[in-house]
């Protein structure tokens, strides 16, 4: 699969951020990107991921009337003829974009697709994962926001299941790619894990610590999910999963709770 950088903002630096091993669970996460980058995918769909710095920087809880500014300075950045951003609600809810958009937020939802060229689709995390979808053969792209509820209520095979009625997207055709979020997530209880069917087990996506704690990585979970949804493995891209939570370069509420600022991603299909 062919991904050609094409812009970035900072000089590519090699480190590496490890977390450690937890209960026998080893996570180490090395990547050799600097973000905030912007690439394009098969020559045909722009993609960007922010981080802490980026600008615009969006903050969680601003009014409307500022989400309208930040998501235009973006929009005006990226080049795109339109940039539609949706109140998260943190389920399986989503919505397509027509020619004809609804303000910024104006709709409820947590992933979007589209199949208009310079259509931007943006959403904000801060350790949640975002999926982009390209399917090369009808010319449409989707953005969803994997939090661990929409990852439990299986919303990355739900995103197909839409692309597949509105475009006849065929999952073995589809490009997939994470974006920066946590792998070691810790905001879920035992109990929110089981009842969301969630299995806690050291050979699981969930694990309990020695201190009673979970850790999720959402990138491996949604990755089965997709798999099992008929998505070829091979069509996987997680280059940009780095983990927020472990690299302070990016925004993360597990990491600094009371930090309002999220990074956005965005995908776009070129002209």
């Amino acid at each position: 699969m062919k991904i050609v950088a094409f812009a970035t903002t900072a000089t590519i630096l090699l480190h590496s951020n490890i977390c450690g091993m937890v209960g026998g669970w080893h996570f180490a996460h090395r990547h050799d990107l600097a973000f905030p980058i912007t690439i394009r995918h098969l020559a045909h769909t722009l993609i960007y991921f922010g981080n802490a710095t980026s600008e615009p920087q969006y903050q969680a809880g601003i009014e409307q009337q500022e989400v309208c500014r930040v998501m235009d300075r973006l929009r005006q950045q990226l080049g795109l003829r339109a940039l539609f951003y949706p109140k998260l609600v943190h389920g399986t809810k989503g919505l397509t974009i027509r020619r004809h958009l609804p303000a910024p937020r104006t709709k409820r939802g947590d992933f979007i697709m589209t199949n208009e060229p310079l259509i931007g689709l943006a959403i904000a995390s801060a350790d949640c994962l975002p999926i982009i979808y390209i399917d090369p053969e009808h010319r449409a792209v989707a953005l969803a926001h994997a939090g661990w509820r929409g990852t439990a209520d299986k919303i990355a095979s739900e995103v197909i299941n839409s692309m597949t009625h509105e475009f006849g997207s065929r999952p073995e055709e589809l490009r997939i790619i994470f974006g920066p979020s946590t792998r070691c997530f810790g905001e879920l209880s035992v109990q929110q894990a089981t009842w969301h069917g969630l299995q806690v087990d050291d050979e699981s996506t969930v694990v309990r610590t020695r201190a009673g704690d979970l850790l999720l990585d959402l990138s491996v979970l949604n990755r089965r999910q997709l798999v099992a949804s008929g998505v070829d493995a091979d069509k996987i891209c997680t280059l940009y999963n780095v983990c927020t939570k472990c690299d302070p370069q990016f925004c993360s509420h597990e990491r600094e709770p009371d930090n309002p600022h999220r990074q956005f991603c965005v995908v776009a299909l070129a002209p």
